[in-house]
């Protein structure tokens, strides 16, 4: 809260006149400090759960007026390899549900034939792409950015190519795919059912 400022309290050479405009640029940048992060939720996963696959330890979601960002961490860096030689790559996939519900994943790890929305990438590629899932085939929505931290994935989607929701639901899996042979294992956050996020800064 802002005090009343008295001609005290003000450097002798300062017109006091600009103290409602100072006034207004505070609150106007602390409005702007407070809207770049609505919301912030963690969801963790126990590290060594995965053998043979990405190993996710938590995934952080947040959100801004217009935009979702999704942050996965993983055990080791880099986050998501490919080895061609020995013809494998690994994937991230996160699977979205927006009200009114349909099934839940069929666990544990299974298909969900209740996703609205998939978003994911594979190996070291620096663009995802989002997808609406439909019974015949999947539609194209948006492609987005993913920076790479070490063992952090980033990224971020529209909030209005989800029809702009007040929560929803999601579930994810990091695997490495391949041949037969060199298929490895997948971790599925959560193990079981799927997690809720409820975003802030909705109508």
């Amino acid at each position: 809260m802002l005090r009343r400022v008295s001609a005290e309290d003000v450097h002798s050479r300062m017109d006091l006149r600009r103290v409602p405009l100072l006034a207004a640029l505070l609150l106007v940048a602390s409005f702007a400090i407070c809207g770049s992060a609505l919301a912030a939720t963690v969801y963790r996963d126990r590290a060594g759960d995965a053998k043979g696959a990405p190993d996710v330890t938590w995934i952080r979601l947040s959100n801004t007026a217009s935009a979702i960002t999704f942050r996965v961490r993983f055990a080791s860096a880099p986050p998501l390899r490919l080895d061609r030689r020995e013809g494998w790559v690994d994937m991230l996939l996160i699977g979205i549900d927006v009200p009114p519900l349909g099934p839940r994943p069929r666990a544990p790890g299974g298909e969900w034939p209740g996703a609205d929305f998939a978003l994911g990438t594979h190996g070291p590629s620096r663009v995802g792409q989002l997808v609406q899932l439909a019974k015949k085939r999947a539609a194209p929505v948006t492609t987005f950015t993913i920076e790479a931290g070490g063992r952090t994935l980033n990224f971020s989607i529209p909030r209005r190519a989800l029809g702009s929701p007040r929560w929803f639901t999601f579930s994810l899996a990091a695997a490495r795919e391949g041949t037969a042979e060199k298929s490895g294992g997948v971790d599925v956050v959560p193990q079981r059912g799927t997690y809720r996020y409820r975003l802030a800064g909705g109508r």
